[in-house]
């Protein structure tokens, strides 16, 4: 209080508060100064907003015409070059449009890889990260901290803040639209899966969907179902899936939903809840679940659907967009056999072998 006293009586005499006002507008002028030095486009320090990004940044978002020949030189790889020189410069046609397949693990660790120094063995994904026509782009940053919302950026290229959905879409009883950080994908968002689709792609997505609830709860006895609404892939620009709404076992998936199927349960100490996959009746357009037990790894699953879809799509001669959301290696991770046994036999613990086999199996 004594402090504050000998202030006020600092303030009260016409020199101090002159000379702090002069103060204040000398500071207020040189943080207006540094403001547009900073932000200006053409600076005074030199800092120049149209300076073209390196290649690896022309990955995303960037404009077409924002790519140099000297930059492109730095893509390995001819037919990487070709297909992002066509694209940056607005040249590809409907007969040299590529195909797209996204590949997206769930919670793998960066440093788990064989070929990042880690203990997982991954041969393919070893041999694809050093091709001639591979590109690493390896500061891709998920959307979001968690799933749904990395999910959502993927689909829409936008921030997740955007399109309100803040957590994991996770079953508790009540529906996504319920639940404010639960939002599922609004209709309204356009994806790339309907972009491309406009532009004559075929397109399938196999895996974990995970931004919405695929069917409504009129009719059940559940809470709010006067609010739960439907959001699956084939509202979002998806011609052909399999998905499941929410995470599942990396290993007999849906086991869980056949009495006296056989489970696959690793370091569990219980059988797999029921999560199955589901898709849309293309003659009566209801809403169908996988209709028995899928043995054996669920990527494996995932890989048998893509390859379906591109034995049917290659006949028509279209391009197309797959996009493979695989479940591994999310909670409940298992691996089979074939794939844990060669951990256990290094000395790692059943846990530890269910972890690193079901990459392996992925990969």
């Amino acid at each position: 209080s004594i402090g504050f006293k000998a202030l006020l009586i600092m303030l009260s005499t016409s020199s101090t508060a002159k000379t702090i006002r002069q103060w204040f507008l000398i500071t207020l002028l040189v943080c207006f100064v540094v403001a547009v030095a900073l932000y200006w486009p053409r600076n005074l320090l030199g800092r120049d907003k149209t300076t073209k990004p390196p290649v690896h940044a022309l990955m995303g978002s960037q404009v077409a015409d924002s790519i140099t020949d000297a930059e492109l030189q730095t893509v390995r790889g001819t037919e990487s070059r070709k297909i992002l020189s066509q694209f940056a410069t607005g040249k590809a046609t409907s007969k040299n449009l590529p195909n797209i397949v996204f590949m997206m693990a769930d919670d793998l660790a960066y440093g788990d890889l064989h070929y990042t120094g880690g203990k997982a063995e991954t041969p393919v994904l070893d041999a694809m990260s050093v091709g001639p026509n591979s590109i690493q782009l390896t500061r891709y940053y998920a959307g979001g901290p968690v799933c749904s919302p990395t999910r959502g950026t993927v689909l829409t290229g936008r921030n997740h803040n955007r399109y309100c959905i803040w957590h994991a879409n996770i079953a508790s009883g009540v529906p996504d639209f319920a639940v404010p950080i639960r939002q599922p994908l609004p209709p309204s968002e356009v994806t790339v899966a309907e972009i491309l689709k406009e532009n004559g792609y075929r397109t399938g997505i196999f895996g974990k969907w995970h931004v919405g609830d695929l069917k409504s709860a009129e009719g059940s006895s559940k809470q709010y179902n006067h609010k739960w609404p439907v959001s699956h892939p084939g509202m979002h620009g998806f011609d052909e899936w399999w998905v499941t709404e929410r995470s599942a076992p990396t290993a007999t998936i849906n086991c869980g939903c056949f009495k006296g199927a056989a489970c696959t349960c690793g370091h569990y100490p219980s059988r797999h809840p029921c999560t199955n996959y589901h898709s849309r009746d293309p003659h009566t357009d209801k809403l169908v679940s996988f209709p028995s037990s899928i043995e054996g790894d669920d990527s494996h699953f995932i890989a048998k659907q893509f390859d379906q879809f591109l034995q049917k799509v290659r006949k028509s001669g279209q391009p197309f967009f797959a996009y493979l959301p695989f479940h591994t290696v999310h909670h409940r991770y298992v691996a089979t056999k074939e794939y844990g046994k060669r951990y256990l036999d290094q000395g790692m613990g059943l846990a530890q072998a269910d972890y690193f086999g079901a990459i392996t199996a992925m990969d």
